[in-house]
């Protein structure tokens, strides 16, 4: 019960110290699709300009994306 106490008091201090002015927050998901050899035209080499480009056309401060292959 103690424990429980005192982590909600720690989570709440922490709130109130992460506090940030009100603000804009441009958040942007991708499926940018894995690199299939059998994508013809819309191979990966032909698509990843793409992509960045968006990014930066829209100002993107997080970035998530889906089927992301590390090469």
């Amino acid at each position: 019960m103690k424990l429980r106490i005192i982590s909600t008091i720690v989570l709440a201090l922490c709130q109130f110290s992460f506090a940030q002015k009100a603000g804009s927050l441009n958040v942007a998901t991708f499926n940018i699709r894995y690199a299939n050899p059998n994508d013809g035209i819309n191979i990966w080499e032909n698509r990843k300009d793409w992509v960045c480009q968006s990014m930066d056309f829209f100002d993107v401060d997080v970035f998530g994306a889906q089927e992301v292959i590390a090469s």
